[in-house]
């Protein structure tokens, strides 16, 4: 289904400027002041494959904690409106936008539709936690299984657009969008839930196959000049918790309300999918919107100050200079180009030639990265890199240098000037490093991040981890000095001086921004490793039929008459041998790379 989602983004009502003005389609140069009593918060999700079902993990731990501060508060409030004479701080923590690539799209989204209802939290002893949208979505419904059937490819003549079955993911949309409202599925309480803002921003990652056309001209001889084709893109949408109608935040957002429906909801999955739409292996997405939405591109440019820019607003070049209408394109996995969205959360919360205060007392507004796969400082540098001239291996670099670069934000990379800020944070798998695991920290993470759709174990196991590993961040690390100048104005002194809450860091004493309460506070478990929890052998049969019904397709599709003919004759005494052949090959790989994580069950004895 095209993306047709943004036509209600009011993109028309447009005067394009040269220099960003304040407010500009919703947009700020620098954004407004955080009142005082408040800290803007935004989450970023990294792209994460099969992963993801650790940063949903995240996502369900902190949505309860910041419910049960809230409950809290609400508690004191009743007796006393005046934060400074409570028991418990009082500062609020507002969160703005959520901002995703790949697999953390597809979170973010779980996140959009399940923060309006109270959804049961998931924990080790949970007997139903397919009741819980994150638990549902990226531990229960997800499987290799459904990968590897062959709907996609019913119809006579339905071309091949992946190596695997991509039409479960839809159906798992489907389902995430009738949380809440379908039948059947008993009464979901709708949340009150204060901390949210109005609206909440969503973004998602996505790389434009089409691209966006920009021309710089120059004076020269000829009619001619410098033309670049922009591919990293993203969509934006606004979704209001409220009672209201939907609004856009910005002018090339799409609003979105409640209550959610297939019907009126479906252009954000639709969008989040196709930000997940990891190159071949899953389908690649149609994308039908207004061009008039690439209006609101902006880039950082010198000012006439010195050492000042600005923001300004560049427009597209298109054929005869006329705005598509519709822009089509196709859509993959936004994290090719951009895995780590944190520009975008980074610019609602500062604005886009604003900076947040990083300072531990003036902080005010902070993004937090939740990365399942991070990068480490003495990994970055590999001397082995681009060393041999030999011709594939040269291929080979290149390719990957055209995706490193096509991920180099140097925006990013100029707010690492100082490594203790109170303006970012980040959250990324950590457990004991025990022979168990092999010293391993995801069960997710082989195969290059797919191994976690083989079994629901090795899901399982990510998600109770991503809760753990919430708990911890929320008591040690998400935290500001007792002195910042926006919690001290909501804070009673009394429990400046001495708390529970209090932490001790690099030498200064923290107030944790988001304190956790009641059971909360006890410690989430280490989830059990899933050792020798699944047998790559199972995969071979369903991998051969695969691998057979998308070379059946190939050839009816696009082979030559006389290969047709051949492939006809040779194919049904061969090609149950040459597929499960291939399927025996790959089962092999993925046994060694299980098998380096304590994952793969032993083979039987009588194999």
């Amino acid at each position: 289904m095209p993306l047709e989602m943004l036509a209600v983004a009011n993109a028309d009502a447009v005067t394009p400027v040269t220099v960003l003005p304040d407010l500009a389609g919703g947009y700020y140069s620098v954004a407004p002041t955080v009142p005082k009593g408040t800290f803007d918060l935004g989450l970023v999700m990294a792209g994460a494959i099969s992963a993801g079902a650790y940063t949903a993990g995240v996502l369900d731990f902190l949505i309860e904690a910041m419910d049960a501060f809230e409950t809290e508060k609400a508690k004191r409030r009743l007796a006393s409106r005046d934060p400074l004479t409570w028991d418990v701080p009082g500062h609020d923590v507002r969160l703005r936008i959520m901002s995703g690539a790949s697999a953390g799209s597809i979170v973010s989204a779980v996140a959009a539709v399940a923060l309006r209802y109270q959804f049961p939290h998931v924990k080790s002893s949970t007997t139903n936690p397919s009741a819980n949208p994150f638990y549902r979505a990226w531990v229960s419904d997800i499987d290799i299984s459904n990968l590897l059937q062959a709907k996609d490819l019913q119809g006579n003549k339905d071309p091949v657009t992946s190596l695997l079955d991509s039409t479960s993911l839809q159906s798992i949309g489907d389902t995430l969008l009738g949380y809440g409202t379908a039948a059947g599925q008993g009464e979901v309480p709708r949340a009150n839930r204060p901390y949210l803002s109005s609206p909440v921003r969503y973004v998602f990652s996505i790389n434009n196959l089409r691209g966006v056309p920009y021309f710089v001209p120059m004076n020269s001889n000829i009619d001619a000049g410098f033309g670049m084709v922009k591919h990293g893109d993203y969509i934006g949408f606004a979704v209001d918790y409220g009672a209201g109608k939907p609004r856009a935040a910005k002018l090339d957002d799409v609003g979105l309300a409640f209550p959610n429906s297939v019907s009126s909801w479906s252009g954000f999955t639709g969008a989040a999918l196709a930000s997940g739409a990891f190159p071949a292996f899953l389908a690649p997405r149609p994308l039908s919107v207004p061009g008039t939405r690439y209006v609101y591109r902006f880039v950082l440019a010198p000012a006439d100050t010195p050492d000042k820019v600005c923001a300004v607003q560049v427009q597209p070049k298109w054929i005869d200079d006329v705005v598509p209408a519709p822009y089509t394109a196709m859509l993959v996995d936004g994290g090719t180009i951009n895995n780590e969205p944190l520009e975008w959360a980074r610019s609602e919360l500062a604005g886009i030639a604003g900076r947040c205060p990083r300072a531990g007392d003036d902080a005010d507004r902070a993004t937090i990265l939740i990365d399942p796969f991070p990068d480490y400082a003495a990994q970055v540098d590999d001397p082995k890199r681009g060393q041999s001239a030999d011709l594939f291996s040269a291929l080979a670099g290149l390719v990957g240098g055209w995706k490193s670069q096509a991920r180099f934000a140097s925006g990013d990379l100029a707010l690492a000037e100082a490594s203790s800020v109170y303006s970012r944070f980040l959250i990324a798998p950590d457990r004991d490093k025990s022979p168990e695991s092999a010293k391993f920290d995801l069960a997710c993470g082989a195969l290059g991040g797919f191994s976690g759709f083989l079994a629901q174990s090795f899901r399982q196991h990510d998600y109770l981890l991503g809760r753990r590993n919430c708990q911890q961040f929320l008591r040690t690390h998400f935290a500001v000095p007792v002195t910042n100048n926006q919690i001290t104005t909501a804070i009673n002194p009394a429990l400046l001086e001495k708390s529970a809450w209090l932490v001790e860091r690099d030498g200064k004493i923290h107030m944790p921004l988001i304190p956790l309460f009641g059971s909360l506070a006890e410690e989430e478990p280490l989830p059990r490793w899933p050792t020798q929890a699944f047998l790559p052998e199972t995969l071979i049969t369903p991998i051969a039929g695969r691998v057979k019904a998308v070379l059946d397709r190939l050839v009816t599709n696009k082979a030559p008459w006389l290969l047709k003919a051949l492939y006809s004759v040779l194919s049904p005494v061969f090609g149950g041998l040459l597929c499960r052949k291939l399927a025996t090959q790959a089962v092999q790989a993925i046994r060694k790379e299980l098998e380096a994580r304590n994952l793969a069950a032993a083979l039987p004895s009588d194999s």
